[in-house]
């Protein structure tokens, strides 16, 4: 059975609670400092570990359901393969944090610290990423479905030949990214930044957007709707139809 509704007090009262199970419902960890703890399992569920020190904290069987990680810090931290589920951790820090093939399902990151992460494989549907700078991040293999990127910092990044279903971009900094033969599904690019950003061969049929500033993105073989075509052109050349 797990630890149920516990407070726990300092690390000493979380190891000796975690010899006996590793699993809690409803316990407070917050402020506790686990900076460096090394576990083979552990489960978390409606828990609280606001500004919890997890540093360097690793662990090959996590799972974290509906806890609160709002300002928690989980700097250079393994979570290879962990799972978080509808975690709220606004605010919260994971530079240089390993996030390789792990699930991050229906979570609130929002302007929480990514700086040099890894995401690589990692599942992100569902998540939101609020005013997150992800310029520095690895997301080669993510899968990003229904993912919330409003007003975050992509800078540089490499997205080609990506599935984008439902992706929300609206004034994101896409500076320079590669979204070359990139699908466009129900996805919105609404006063993103756009600047130097490829298109190359992309399918943008299902994008949402006013219009692709030409001269600043490449569009080379991309596939656009006859209305974000004409858009785009009348926008460019500042063309108005006036019917008569």
């Amino acid at each position: 059975m797990p630890h149920h509704n516990v407070t726990v007090r300092d690390r000493a009262h979380f190891n000796a609670l975690l010899k006996k199970e590793p699993a809690f419902d409803g316990c407070t960890l917050d402020g506790l400092n686990l900076e460096d703890l090394d576990c083979a399992s552990l489960e978390l569920t409606n828990c609280s570990l606001k500004d919890a020190n997890l540093n360097r904290f690793s662990c090959p069987r996590l799972t974290l359901s509906a806890c609160d990680l709002e300002y928690a810090s989980f700097k250079e931290a393994d979570l290879k393969e962990a799972r978080f589920d509808s975690c709220k951790a606004v605010s919260a820090s994971f530079s240089k944090a390993k996030f390789n093939l792990a699930k991050l399902l229906n979570c609130d990151f929002s302007l929480a610290t990514f700086l040099q992460a890894n995401f690589f494989g990692a599942d992100l549907t569902g998540s939101r990423f609020r005013g997150v700078d992800l310029s520095s991040v690895n997301l080669t293999g993510v899968t990003l479905t229904d993912v919330d990127l409003s007003l975050a910092a992509l800078r540089f990044l490499d997205l080609s030949k990506k599935k984008l279903r439902g992706v929300n971009f609206t004034e994101a900094d896409l500076s320079g990214c590669n979204f070359s033969e990139a699908v466009f599904e129900n996805c919105t690019l609404a006063s993103a930044n756009l600047d130097k950003a490829r298109f190359d061969g992309a399918d943008l049929r299902g994008a949402v957007f006013n219009a692709l500033p030409l001269g600043q993105v490449s569009l080379r073989g991309a596939l656009l709707t006859p209305q974000q075509a004409h858009r785009t052109l009348f926008e460019a050349y500042g063309i108005s139809i006036v019917e008569e």
